[in-house]
């Protein structure tokens, strides 16, 4: 994508960020009132399971970061790595997603990171060295954008002090985004578990390296399906309004903005310094 065009979306997604922020602050507790069913499990199991969103996926992007050592350096100490990721991933998928209670989620959770890891055992000797380097810059790119959002997010969220709908005894108690009361010890803004899906972009990027259209077109779809199903679903728990899931998604947008330039900027440089 040229220049020109990258910042055509950023003013565009700017000005889709300001609309939505004017609205949402209008009507924030009429959404919420409307759509808010904790009892419907697909919202209920986004909540449980959504949370490990990104630690699924940078744990992923560690095995693949491993995976292109091995191939440099076949060693034993690499596969004990892998083993240990595997371990703290799956207790990881066991803490937060319904315990017992929750087994078909935890199950589920755990058969798509392992497809995810075998895909990188199984794929990775089908790619050539040029796909293997764009994959690994997009695994490092994902890294920084973490970093960022999971700062920016976390830092909003307690000067912020929103409370959350589910947890108002009266609508009396309702206030809207852009009133913050810092350190109140509510975290209802912006949306947590929809940042913690931010992850979910490097496989939009991915998607980028794929040379079928219709494969090209399904992988960048989920992500995107992915994402705003768990924005919706925050809403329906009333675990937020719709305006903190709006700033959690404009936040993961820009994070990865600024993330793709710091990497960019990072590999021009080192490939000026040679």
């Amino acid at each position: 994508m040229s220049k020109t065009k990258r910042n055509l979306w950023l003013v565009a997604g700017i000005c889709f960020w300001i609309l939505g922020a004017i609205v949402f602050g209008k009507y924030d507790l009429e959404i919420s009132q409307l759509l808010y069913h904790p009892d419907w499990k697909w919202a209920v199991a986004f909540e449980n399971g959504g949370r490990l969103t990104t630690p699924i996926l940078l744990a992923v992007g560690l095995h693949f970061l491993i995976y292109l050592e091995k191939r440099k350096h076949p060693k034993k100490i690499y596969w004990v790595v892998d083993v240990g990721i595997m371990a703290i991933v799956v207790v990881l998928i066991l803490l937060f997603s319904g315990g017992l209670s929750g087994l078909v989620q935890e199950l589920l959770l755990t058969a798509i990171y392992l497809a995810f890891y075998l895909l990188i055992q199984l794929g990775g000797k089908q790619l050539d060295e040029d796909k293997l380097i764009q994959i690994k810059r997009i695994v490092w790119t994902m890294f920084v954008a973490t970093a960022l959002i999971f700062l920016v997010i976390t830092v909003v969220k307690v000067f912020a002090g929103r409370l959350r709908f589910r947890d108002m005894e009266d609508i009396s108690q309702f206030v809207p985004w852009y009133q913050w009361h810092p350190f109140s010890g509510n975290h209802s803004f912006p949306s947590g578990h929809t940042g913690n899906s931010m992850a979910v972009i490097g496989v939009l990027l991915l998607s980028g390296l794929i040379q079928t259209g219709w494969k090209r077109i399904l992988v960048a779809a989920l992500p995107i399906v992915y994402l705003l199903l768990m924005a919706i679903s925050r809403i329906i728990m009333g675990a937020h309004y719709a305006s903190d899931v709006l700033f959690s998604l404009g936040i993961i947008a820009y994070g990865w903005y600024i993330a793709i330039w710091l990497c960019q900027r990072y590999q021009k440089r080192k490939i000026d310094g040679n």
